[in-house]
C-alpha cells in the first residue's frame, strides 16, 4: 500500500508521477490550428468560385453584347431593271438594329460585296444615290430613321446597290422658279446636249426625255420607282450612262453581303430565277 501511495505500481514498477498527459491548453492550441487551416482552405475555395462565376458572367455579357448588335431586315428587298430590261439597275433593302449596342456603318470601315455566277466584286461607296461618276458597282446608304455613321437601336438605314452610273450633262435647270412635282416640261440652260429617249437624273428622281423643243424638255416623271418631287432652280442635270459597270441578267441569282465595323454580317440573297421586269419585290 505504501508503494502505491508513493507512486509506484508493484506490478509494473513504473512511477505514475512520471507519466505526462495532454493538458487543456495544448488541446485548445491544436483545435485552433485546425480551425485556422480549415478557414484558409474555405477562403481559397470561395474565392475560386467567385472568380469563376465572375468570368462566366463576363462571358455571358459578351455573348449578349454580340447578339445585341445583330442587323435585321426592315421591309422588302426591291430590285430594279434598266430601261431596256436587259440587266439589273439597282437593289435596295432596309436594315434596322434590333439590339441595344450601336453598329458602326462608317463608309470607310464598312465593306459590301456582290456575288453572282459571273461576278465577285467589292462595291465602292458612292457619295451620290445615283452613282455619279462611278465606273464600278457602288453602294449608298441613306438613314430613313436616325442620323450619323452608326446604326443605333431602332434606327433604319436604306442601302442602295447600283450597277450603273451617271455623268454630268454640263447644263442646269433654268425654270426661273421651282420645278414642281407635277410639271412635265423642264426648261434647261442648253437643250442641245440631250436627245429624245435620254434618261436623266435630277437629284434622286429619274426622268425620260420624250421630246425636245429648243431648251424645253418634255419628260416623264418618277421613272423606275423613283419619286416625282419638286426641285430648286439651277440644279445640275445628270445623264444615265448607256453602258453599265457590270451586266447582271434580270433572272440572275445573287448575294449582297454587308460587313460592318463590328457585329455580324448582313446578307441579302436571291435564289429565285423569276425574271425581274422593271421593278420587283424580292421579299
Amino acid at each position: 500500500m505504501k508503494s502505491i501511495l508513493n507512486g509506484r505500481n508493484p506490478l509494473f514498477g513504473v512511477g505514475l508521477y512520471n507519466q505526462r498527459g495532454i493538458t487543456g491548453l495544448e488541446t485548445a492550441i491544436v483545435l485552433i490550428a485546425f480551425v485556422v487551416v480549415a478557414a484558409v482552405f474555405a477562403f481559397a475555395v470561395i474565392t475560386t468560385g467567385l472568380f469563376s462565376s465572375e468570368k462566366a458572367a463576363e462571358s455571358a455579357s459578351a455573348g449578349l453584347g454580340e447578339a445585341s448588335t445583330t442587323l435585321t431586315p426592315k421591309g422588302a428587298v426591291v430590285a430594279r431593271a434598266n430601261p431596256a430590261l436587259s440587266s439589273l439597275s439597282t437593289v435596295q433593302f432596309k436594315m434596322t438594329n434590333s439590339g441595344s449596342a450601336p453598329v458602326g456603318l462608317d463608309p470607310l470601315s464598312t465593306l459590301l460585296t456582290y456575288t453572282d455566277t459571273g461576278n465577285l466584286v467589292t462595291l465602292t461607296r458612292s457619295a451620290s444615290p445615283t452613282g455619279i461618276g462611278e465606273t464600278s458597282p457602288w453602294w449608298y446608304s441613306e438613314w430613313k430613321l436616325g442620323t450619323g455613321n452608326s446604326l443605333d437601336s431602332g434606327e433604319v438605314v436604306e442601302i442602295t446597290v447600283g450597277f450603273f452610273s451617271t455623268t454630268d450633262s454640263g447644263t442646269t435647270t433654268s425654270e426661273g422658279a421651282v420645278f414642281s412635282s407635277t410639271d412635265t416640261t423642264l426648261t434647261v440652260a442648253d437643250g442641245s446636249v440631250f436627245a429624245a429617249n435620254d434618261i436623266i437624273y435630277l437629284e434622286n428622281e429619274q426622268m425620260t426625255i420624250t421630246g425636245i423643243a429648243l431648251n424645253d424638255l418634255t419628260v416623264t416623271r418618277g421613272d423606275n420607282g423613283t419619286t416625282a418631287s419638286a426641285h430648286a432652280d439651277g440644279l445640275s442635270i445628270y445623264d444615265l450612262d448607256a453602258n453599265q459597270s457590270i451586266s447582271v441578267p434580270t433572272n440572275e441569282p445573287f448575294k449582297v453581303e454587308l460587313i460592318p465595323a463590328q457585329g455580324a454580317p448582313f446578307t441579302v440573297t436571291r435564289t429565285s430565277p423569276v425574271e425581274i421586269t422593271q421593278i420587283m419585290d424580292l421579299g
